[in-house]
């Protein structure tokens, strides 16, 4: 996230040659649809108890986060088609292919396609790549198990007891809705002679007896239905988005996604102005009119960013400097990997080989609008000095949090309401138009029948001389 010509999409571009992260380079409809899924949760729990989603008790952050769980996983399952869909496009256009932006990768010699450790013979006990062990009665897991499962039952196998031997290589909450967990096995074990051991082990075991729920004596464990073994490359378990307008939805996209980790990748203003003022990456005109419009939009986004860094503090936001990922990009790329969790992958850097987006600033371009506020320009530049000076929060601010939390209730409100808003002005422009209308219909009754007594007394005034003429000839005229 950050302003848009900030470096949002070669960052993408990077962080999407790890093997263990899928690149979407702008999807831009995720953000709306946050705010929507809120409004639809209130329009659903609008009545109380009448109403569907409060009579089920079903929460806005647990209705939110349902849609999010949901799209993660349909991204996720169609990467593959992704990656088909992007091949025939680099069919059809050769110049836009670069080997430094690639959608799969083995995580087997950091970039470079490995074929699966070499099967000496294939035993009826030997795991392959894309292998599913399916445990329980009859699953036929029982070739595999050496040591240390217990009590098969039906269709799966309980694992017993505590161990604390070998390399630990992933760590599991498990709830009573879990359903599946992934461990990424570093390659040098994948490659190194010898059986592959995969052993889990339950901390702090306890059995039922001891909590005092049943006789049973058995350690909890973990229940196990199945497991495979796939190569990393097909095996993608997140994905990075680089839309910047997330800027602006960053409260909405935590509620779609609470486990979403962030970016603030930041530039300085002079150049992101400039960047602006010169960009026409789809044939369809500046991202902005002037000048004025570049410095508003990078203070809102920026701002923005900058409240969701002190809101939820450095575990869930990082902010990266342009000039560091351009100057420094193995310091900088190492840096982010480690805050999203991900060992460093030397292929990270190969994006930054060739230039892309470019908004292609002429050497002589100067931005420097005498219409733009000179007081809007001196807001952007200081914020822009301090942000490259001062370091972030260590910490999160609570106050913060509520001032986003606020600020995304009122723009459900907001959005929730233009619709109503829209007919009821409509309404009372329709009600104006009938008003005026019927005042002209009035208008016109009244002028018509004016014109009759005109009429009427223009028909007196003909007939008045020849009568005052017959009264004189007569002798009748009054003296």
């Amino acid at each position: 996230m950050g302003s848009p010509r900030s470096g949002t999409s070669i960052l993408t571009w990077c962080l999407g040659q790890h093997p263990n992260i899928l690149m979407q380079e702008e999807s831009s409809w995720i953000g709306p649809f946050a705010v929507n899924l809120a409004i639809g949760h209130e329009i659903g729990s609008a009545r109380g108890e009448h109403s569907q989603l409060s009579a089920l008790d079903i929460r806005r952050d647990d209705f939110m986060a349902h849609f999010g769980k949901s799209i993660n996983d349909l991204i996720l399952s169609h990467r593959r088609q992704f990656e088909i869909n992007l091949r025939s496009t680099a069919l059809q256009d050769s110049s836009q292919v670069h080997e430094g932006f690639q959608i799969a990768r083995s995580l087997s010699g950091y970039g470079r396609e490995d074929s699966p450790p070499p099967q000496s013979s294939r035993s009826s006990s030997s795991y392959a790549f894309d292998d599913v062990i399916k445990f329980g009665v009859g699953a036929g897991s029982e070739r595999f198990r050496r040591e240390g499962w217990s009590y098969t039952e039906q269709q799966f196998t309980w694992t017993i007891g505590q161990s604390a031997s070998g390399q630990k290589l992933a760590d599991w909450t498990v709830s009573a809705d879990a359903e599946e967990f992934t461990a990424v096995i570093p390659v040098e074990l994948v490659k190194s002679p010898g059986d592959l051991k995969v052993e889990l082990e339950t901390p702090k075991a306890i059995s039922p007896k001891s909590m005092g729920v049943s006789a049973d004596e058995r350690l909890l464990g973990v229940c196990c239905y199945e497991l495979s073994i796939t190569k990393q490359s097909d095996s993608k378990s997140r994905w990075v988005d680089g839309t910047p307008e997330y800027s602006l939805y960053i409260c909405g996209l935590r509620k779609l996604f609470p486990g979403a980790l962030f970016i603030h990748i930041v530039r300085d203003v002079d150049s992101v102005v400039r960047s602006l003022l010169n960009f026409d990456g789809l044939g369809e005109g500046s991202l902005v009119a002037n000048e004025q419009q570049a410095y508003e939009y990078w203070l809102r986004t920026v701002n923005a960013c900058l409240e969701a860094e002190r809101a939820y503090g450095r575990q869930i936001v990082h902010r990266l400097q342009y000039s560091d990922l351009i100057n420094n990009p193995e310091s900088a790329l190492r840096s982010v990997l480690k805050f999203l969790g991900e060992r460093y992958v030397p292929a990270c850097l190969e994006p930054l080989q060739l230039r892309i987006n470019s908004s292609n600033v002429p050497a002589s371009f100067h931005a420097s609008d005498p219409q733009t506020d000179p007081s809007l320009v001196e807001q952007a530049m200081r914020l822009s000095t301090e942000v490259e000076k001062t370091p972030q929060p260590l910490e999160a601010s609570p106050a913060a949090s509520d001032a986003m939390e606020a600020a995304f209730n009122a723009r459900v409100q907001f959005v929730a309401t233009l619709a109503s808003e829209y007919r009821r002005a409509q309404k009372e422009n329709v009600e104006r138009i009938d008003r005026k209308e019927s005042r002209i219909l009035r208008l016109k009754e009244d002028v018509k029948t004016k014109d009759l007594v005109i009429l009427s007394l223009q028909k007196k005034l003909s007939r008045r001389p020849v009568e005052i003429l017959k009264r004189i000839l007569s002798g009748k005229s009054r003296r």
